[in-house]
């Protein structure tokens, strides 16, 4: 009883010293987290296999309440007897979805804040300019708030992470389940990586696995394998319990532990400087929109605001070559305030001037080098900026012809760098090559392979020079 004291008062004197440290004042340096590292973050998280699965769950319908006690737990894990320090850790903060410590939650508590704490900050401090966008979709979506912690577990609040299957942006939408909830991805946007867009279609997901599970940690691990997998395994083992379900191995290891994760993560963000972390050392990314009925080439526009390129794209991380796409009406960011001051320089200049380029859409099959002739342009500057190999349009799409009167080799060298990230990357068949040989020599399977090669009709009867898609974004 004394211990028991002792441990309340502790936690009394942590929440009184929280109180006084939560008005700290933030600075507005920024902290990037590049795609690469949190590739090898995530092989890392998968060498906890050997945790024990947590059987535990709450038992309530409320969506906001306070971290229950572990005695109304529908089940306990065997041989748990006490309350852990970071049990006391959790139960001092309230949360308006159910929370349960296991096994699997304590680990990644640790690995989260002793293991990688370098990552988890940095996290901290990227979600800072996007959350109060993010619980305010979710506020008006009348979902849970403490959902916005999802973001963490799926991408650290990344817009540019990609995953080794394709799934891409904050929230990591694979293209099928982004063309479902209305994201546009083609040659000029690619719109899960919207924060705003790609955060609405995410709530809207979230609502429709809620409504179809009633459950939130099957909604959760639904949101991750997908629905029809989570409705399998459930009647399978004749339970809604996640985390009776999570305890078998019918569900991949990444399900299994992507509940656990998501709560550990979201107690971390609700505490996290009793966790020792600082206070986030990034500020809001304020903006204002504006509707565009013309092309706009960000490189020129952020020259005559006078600000980095690389600010504009952080406001608009939609656009894969930095330019708006052709539409009749386009809602652009631009820097909070400077509205009026966009949209007068757009009333003042013509589209040429605003797009720095001359767009063609050629078809699969066109010659560059009657294109560059015809336009006035040098083949090698032509292929430069375009991202080019070989002397054929190998896939139908707009081109990009420079503009003598605007001509800036900077420029090029910008879109370029941007359009090559979403260039196919291509391998030409040699002699006694076979698909499989292809597709193990670059790291797939034949079946990824085969799907970026669909117009190939036979695996089997390939050709000397002939192309096979390896790469594509």
């Amino acid at each position: 009883m004394i211990d028991l004291l002792r441990l309340k008062l502790k936690g009394l004197i942590i929440l009184f010293t929280l109180f006084i440290v939560s008005g700290c004042t933030k600075n507005s340096s920024l902290v990037s987290y590049d795609t690469e590292s949190m590739t090898n973050l995530l092989s890392e998280e998968h060498n906890l296999e050997n945790l024990e699965s947590s059987i535990e769950i709450t038992e309530s319908d409320e969506l906001s309440l306070l971290v229950p006690d572990i005695g109304l737990y529908s089940s306990i894990v065997e041989g748990r007897e006490k309350v852990t320090e970071y049990e006391y850790f959790y139960e001092m903060k309230e949360f308006n979805v159910p929370i349960v410590m296991t096994p699997r939650v304590e680990r990644y508590l640790k690995y989260f804040t002793e293991k990688i704490p370098h990552v988890t900050q940095k996290w901290l401090n990227r979600a800072n300019k996007y959350m109060y966008v993010v619980e305010n979709v979710f506020l008006e979506a009348e979902l849970p708030s403490d959902l916005v912690a999802l973001a963490f577990t799926e991408s650290g609040f990344n817009n540019h992470a990609i995953s080794r299957v394709g799934a891409t942006g904050m929230w990591q939408f694979m293209p099928s389940t982004g063309r479902m909830y209305g994201m546009k991805n083609d040659f000029w946007v690619d719109e899960r990586r919207d924060f705003e867009i790609s955060t609405k279609s995410a709530a809207r997901f979230l609502s429709d696995l809620y409504k179809r599970f009633d459950d939130w940690f099957l909604a959760l691990a639904a949101y991750n394998a997908g629905p029809g997998r989570i409705h399998r395994a459930s009647v399978k083992h004749k339970t809604d319990d996640y985390f009776k379900i999570a305890s078998t191995r019918t569900l991949a290891l990444e399900t299994r532990d992507y509940v656990p994760k998501f709560i550990a993560l979201l107690i971390i963000y609700k505490n996290y400087l009793k966790f020792g972390f600082d206070a986030p050392t990034t500020t809001p990314l304020f903006f204002s929109k504006i509707d565009i009925d013309s092309q706009v080439n960000l490189f020129w526009l952020a020259e005559k605001l006078d600000i980095k390129f690389e600010d504009m794209i952080e406001l608009n991380p939609s656009l894969k070559v930095g330019i708006t796409p052709p539409v009749k009406s386009y809602s652009l960011r631009v820097p909070y305030g400077r509205d009026k001051e966009v949209i007068d320089l757009l009333s003042k200049t013509d589209k040429a001037e605003r797009l720095q380029y001359t767009l063609v859409n050629v078809k699969s099959g066109s010659n560059i080098k009657g294109i560059a002739k015809r336009y006035g342009v040098s083949l090698s500057r032509l292929k430069d900026i375009n991202c080019l190999d070989g002397n054929t349009i190998l896939q139908s799409k707009p081109i990009l012809l420079p503009i003598s009167k605007y001509s800036d080799r900077d420029m090029d060298k910008g879109i370029s760098k941007l359009l090559n990230k979403y260039t196919p990357k291509y391998y030409v068949v040699r002699s006694g090559d076979t698909f499989i040989a292809i597709a193990h020599k670059h790291g797939m399977k034949t079946t990824s392979l085969k799907r970026l090669n669909p117009r190939i009709s036979n695996v089997h009867k390939l050709r000397i020079g002939q192309k096979i898609v390896i790469k594509s974004r």
